[in-house]
């Protein structure tokens, strides 16, 4: 009777949490998921800003990188399973999540590049194996040309850049590149916006308690003008894929949602023709963010993928 007390009451202190501090309470629990993933918050100290990154595992160094608007927790549903094989690393980009924003500084590709080639000197790591989302995939492609020897293997998840890919849902007369403003439904300003972004997102948008997506939606309004700033800037000094991934040799995993309405899955067809040694996986029904929508399955094909390309038959998948 007393161990039932016990629980009832921890409970209840767990509701009244919930319910008069939801942000606290929802950094406890990505804080506990991130520990039961072995990952621990370090910083790194690159181009005047702070870049918190999350660290944990064993195995050769994989960088991963988030999309715009997002931070290193996106890839917190796949870590537990690629930690078991590989050292990750997930950092906040600079602009983004608990990272620095500083007014005066840039945010262009250039500038984001020369911060992950000064971030991978801050832990220390001369090779490493990179992967991306989005944004996450642009940057992943970008610093694999600008410092190919460093730069084992890319693993690119629905990347953005590809000029010639067929309109998606959520661009479906403009290129992503040429929009306003006033017409960017990746920077959200209203509950509106947060709503239609998660429904162009997943194609089964996961449950989420109805605080938590309240704490989201006001950290994604506080940071609605500096995200304007920072998609202007990656806009002013784009460069297409198609203008750079052909030169580069390194083994390369795609892996593309079906049902993606962000940047349609055609993207693809444009690297199968431009990458001289890549693996294609197109996800039936999966949105635009597998490593949160299927990260199981997302986890398995890039195993698979080390796996064929190093020959490591002693992997358990």
């Amino acid at each position: 009777m007393v161990i039932i007390n016990i629980l009832l009451l921890i409970t209840g202190l767990l509701w009244v949490s919930y319910l008069a501090l939801p942000s606290r309470f929802y950094d406890g629990v990505i804080l506990l998921t991130r520990m039961s993933a072995g990952l621990k918050l370090k910083e790194a100290k690159v181009d005047g800003h702070s870049m918190p990154y999350l660290e944990g595992g064993k195995g050769p160094p994989l960088v991963l990188l988030h999309g715009f608007g997002a931070n290193k927790d996106h890839w917190l549903k796949v870590a537990p399973q690629l930690a078991k094989h590989f050292h990750l690393y997930l950092p906040d980009l600079a602009g983004f999540g608990d990272a620095s924003r500083h007014a005066s500084s840039s945010y262009g590709v250039a500038s984001q590049v020369k911060r992950l080639q000064i971030f991978l000197e801050q832990i220390g790591e001369t090779r490493v194996d990179v992967g991306g989302n989005s944004m996450g995939g642009y940057l992943a492609i970008m610093l694999a040309h600008k410092i190919p020897a460093q730069v084992n293997s890319l693993w690119l998840l629905a990347p953005a850049g590809i000029a010639n890919a067929e309109p998606s849902d959520m661009f479906p007369s403009r290129s992503p590149f040429e929009l306003s403003k006033a017409e960017n439904p990746l920077v959200i300003e209203t509950s509106e916006d947060f709503d239609a972004l998660a429904g162009y997102c997943f194609h089964k948008t996961p449950m989420m308690p109805k605080k938590f997506r309240d704490v989201l939606l006001e950290r994604a309004i506080r940071d609605s003008e500096f995200n304007h700033k920072i998609f202007t800037e990656l806009n002013s000094d784009r460069i297409t894929i198609e203008d750079t991934i052909a030169e580069l040799s390194m083994p390369a995993l795609v892996v593309w949602g079906d049902r993606d309405r962000v940047l349609h899955y055609s993207g693809m067809d444009t690297l199968k023709t431009k990458l001289v040694n890549g693996t294609f996986v197109l996800m039936p029904d999966i949105g635009h963010l597998p490593m949160i929508e299927a990260s199981s399955a997302s986890a398995i094909e890039y195993l698979s993928f080390r796996q064929r390309k190093n020959e490591w038959s002693d992997w358990s998948i």
